[in-house]
């Protein structure tokens, strides 16, 4: 039996990758996969990497991501590039409120503080733990009126 032409090669990487992505040789699989995936039309390329990325774990697939990454490609198919930007945005989102509660944080810190209100360590550590914006912005209006730190929290 001779060698798989390139057509027949990318097809049998990508039945098989699916089932091997996760396993422990799974750089080796999606190095062969992406080379494989190269040597088809754009078009078929585009079919074949939706069919794949259905399938794969998100470990597999972050993983197909930087392997494709590395090797240059470009991403092609309408539904690689939509969920792409959909991951950015959805990070950037998350980024921003992350950066908001944190801006939140450090001004009722700055407020007790400022008013000369005594912090704990416990306390100190439950504000700059907390994730909650509506929280922090109720801690934030108490902040104006409480004697104690831990009155915050009543």
């Amino acid at each position: 039996m001779g060698l798989a032409r390139p057509r027949e090669r990318a097809v049998l990487a990508v039945l098989g990758a699916p089932v091997h992505a996760d396993g422990p040789e799974s750089r080796a699989v999606l190095d062969s996969l992406t080379d494989a995936l190269q040597s088809l039309t754009d078009d078929t390329r585009k079919l074949y990497y939706d069919y794949i990325t259905s399938r794969f774990s998100d470990a597999a697939r972050k993983l197909l991501e930087e392997t494709m990454t590395v090797k240059g490609y470009e991403w092609e198919s309408d539904f690689a590039k939509t969920h792409r930007a959909e991951g950015r945005a959805e990070g950037r989102a998350q980024g921003r409120a992350e950066g908001e509660v944190k801006g939140e944080i450090k001004a009722l810190l700055l407020m007790l503080e400022a008013r000369g209100v005594v912090l704990s360590a416990g306390v100190r550590g439950r504000i700059e733990s907390c994730t909650d914006p509506d929280r922090i912005e109720r801690w934030i209006q108490r902040a104006a009126t409480v004697e104690r730190a831990e009155d915050l929290f009543a």
